[in-house]
């Protein structure tokens, strides 16, 4: 249900754009080539599909296994040292191309979700709370990074601090089939981006795009849930 429709879209799409099935274009291919894949504003599905073979193979191990079931919360807080180290690293070297979107800059993440998890106790949200700030204030001085990490924080402390978002009545429709969508939402968007052009052209285009993904993404999820029921 994740893997297969994004292949699918993705193949098409080289196709398409290209003419034929490149090797450095085809899907989790393309990062070994330092490339951001097939459809660029899909490159977080490569990046998952990475690291959930990385988590795999780290539980594999029994010695790993039994520490992370002992200590969940220090578990995830070893992954994360050691992949934002893996972060950093990556920056320094030859992936400027992948514009920060390989597995190895951004399986931090991953670990920092699995930290989050795991934060019970008013220490552990208080630690995660102090490395969201500090992910926050390292990238002072780029404003692409800076909006991105300002969206994890407020992320982290939403996670940390409510156990719920109490929403108007009348908008508890509309997201909640925005969320059901979100996956082909997510999928579609760069037909969205390639019809009207890339946002940052115009600032109309940027309601019109998000306006045209959110469409193209219910349509989609319908369709899928029509095409599912059982005969």
């Amino acid at each position: 249900r994740v893997i297969l429709p994004y292949y699918l879209i993705a193949l098409a799409y080289v196709l398409y754009r290209h003419g034929e099935l490149a090797l450095k274009k085809l899907p989790w291919i393309a990062t070994v080539y330092y490339h951001p894949g097939p459809i660029e504003h899909l490159w977080f599905l490569q990046v998952l599909f990475h690291a959930v073979l990385i988590f795999a193979a780290l539980f594999m191990i029994p010695p790993f296994r039994r520490w992370a079931q002992a200590h969940p919360w220090s578990n995830g807080c070893a992954i994360l040292a050691a992949s934002v180290a893996l972060h950093v690293f990556a920056a320094d070297i030859h992936m400027v191309g992948l514009y920060n979107r390989d597995t190895l800059q951004k399986l931090y993440l991953f670990a920092f979700g699995w930290c989050l998890h795991f934060s019970v106790t008013r220490r552990q949200k208080g630690a995660l709370l102090v490395q969201a700030v500090l992910l926050v204030f390292t990238y002072l001085s780029d404003i692409h990074q800076l909006s991105r990490f300002a969206w994890v924080l407020t992320a982290t402390v939403l996670l940390l601090g409510t156990d719920r978002v109490v929403l108007p009545r009348k908008l508890h429709a509309p997201m909640t089939l925005i969320a059901k969508a979100s996956f082909h939402i997510y999928l579609l968007q760069f037909l969205a981006i390639d019809l009207v052009g890339a946002p940052a052209e115009h600032a109309w285009q940027v309601p019109v795009v998000m306006a045209e993904a959110v469409l193209l993404g219910i349509a989609a999820w319908w369709l899928v849930q029509r095409l599912d029921r059982p005969r």
